[in-house]
């Protein structure tokens, strides 16, 4: 099925990102400026979830 575009990014579970965990709790207020760091962020927080 294909995803539905009329779809928000909030409503996707298994979507990850640097300032949200999966529950939707924040880790920061803002997403950060710079790209590179949230992918970062975001690479790091999925790898410790296999170590936990």
């Amino acid at each position: 099925m294909p995803p539905d575009p009329a779809a928000s990014d909030d409503d996707d579970e298994l979507r990850m990102a640097a300032w949200r965990d999966f529950d939707g709790t924040l880790h920061m207020e803002k997403p950060p400026a710079n790209p590179a760091i949230a992918l970062t962020l975001a690479m790091m927080r999925g790898q410790s979830m296999h170590f936990e």
